[in-house]
């Protein structure tokens, strides 16, 4: 789906009246006021039309997470981040839309660590010289954060108009939706989780409760789409958007709804990998499977960290064996992981769970986790 920017160009817009002229297939766009006073913008040079890809989806949900929209500041285009491939992830956007990186205010922010190193480390990141950046300490933020800034009212009016222009294509595609749902969690989502309980409270999406109800709107739009049910609580300007239960994780996780920010990615993965996940295999399989052990049910139980009395209830059906039991299990037996693949019915997570994974290619991937 391609997007016509110059459809997005508005003839005027507050006090100024907008200029378009091509040259060379791109855009030349100007703004002049209508009032006497001040100073005409910097025209700026736009594409004729970009693609609405799964990657310029996931950018702009990056920055209605992270980015600046507030209607009082219509001066910049504005994006902080810690993590360095939400950082890439909007730069590529920028570059898409013709912005060259000399153009930008790039500054890193932070409270510990050595300048020097600190550039190092997002120069090699980005692929920004140094030269570049700004360095500004502060106490604000616990990690250090890059900031990226480009001052241009031209840019920013359309900007604008083009992630709205975008959000009712996003949300009827697929594969659009799914990557808006990623960027704008990469962004701005956390995982609650108790450590302690080895619990997941919920996973959700912060916004501002007094500007962003149609983020919140949008979003919840979309995770029903999904299939996903959410909720919202709001106090005050913090709003916050939760998913609860494993049914709905594991839909998100095969959306691959993680994948947009690699620390967040990685602590979902962490999480999933101190879960007790249970198979069910199917009953002919599992009486071979057990009938092939030539181990008594005492070794049994043993090998694999139970009791004789709930293996004696797993070789009835009664009773489920974890993955990590399974694969204990397997080199006594004579099948190979493929063989028990093909034949686990559903995976639980939780001994009293519904099975909430069925799809073998998920399956298979679980065994691997």
């Amino acid at each position: 789906m391609k997007i016509n920017l110059i459809s997005l160009v508005p003839e005027t817009f507050g006090n100024r009246k907008f200029f378009v002229k091509e040259i060379s297939g791109k855009l030349e766009i100007a703004s002049k006021r209508l009032t006497p006073y001040g100073k005409n913008p910097k025209p700026i040079i736009l594409p004729r039309q970009i693609e609405l890809s799964e990657e310029v989806a996931e950018a702009i949900g990056i920055y209605a997470g992270d980015g600046k929209l507030t209607p009082n500041d219509i001066m910049h285009v504005d994006l902080v981040s810690m993590d360095t491939d939400i950082v890439n992830s909007f730069l590529r956007l920028l570059k898409i839309l013709n912005v060259k990186t000399d153009n930008l205010y790039l500054e890193i922010i932070y409270r510990n660590g050595k300048p020097k190193d600190l550039a190092k480390k997002w120069s090699e990141a980005t692929g920004i010289s140094s030269k570049q950046f700004r360095l500004k300490k502060s106490l604000r933020h616990r990690h250090d954060v890059f900031h990226i800034q480009l001052g241009s009212v031209i840019f920013r009016i359309i900007f604008e108009k083009m992630i709205f222009h975008s959000l009712p294509i996003i949300k009827a595609d697929e594969n659009l939706r799914r990557a808006f749902l990623r960027g704008y969690f990469a962004a701005d989502g956390t995982i609650a989780f108790n450590g302690k309980e080895n619990y997941i409270n919920y996973v959700g999406f912060s916004y501002d409760a007094g500007n962003e109800s149609w983020l919140r709107n949008f979003c919840m739009e979309c995770l029903e789409l999904e299939g996903v049910p959410s909720k919202f609580n709001e106090k005050e300007r913090e709003g916050e958007i939760t998913i609860t239960g494993w049914d709905s994780y594991c839909k998100l996780w095969r959306i691959d709804f993680f994948n947009c920010c690699e620390r967040k990615q990685r602590r979902f993965s962490k999480i999933l990998e101190s879960r007790r996940i249970y198979c069910k295999l199917n009953d002919d399989f599992r009486k071979e499977f057990f009938s092939s052990i030539r181990m008594k049910q005492k070794e049994i139980a043993k090998s694999i960290s139970s009791w004789q009395g709930n293996v004696s209830r797993t070789m009835k059906g009664k009773h489920l064996l974890t993955i990590k039991q399974l694969k204990i299990l397997q080199p006594y037996s004579r099948f190979d992981i493929s063989k028990i693949i093909e034949n686990v019915e559903h995976i639980r997570f939780g001994p009293l769970s519904k099975g909430i994974i069925n799809s073998k290619t998920e399956i298979s991937s679980m065994f691997e986790v």
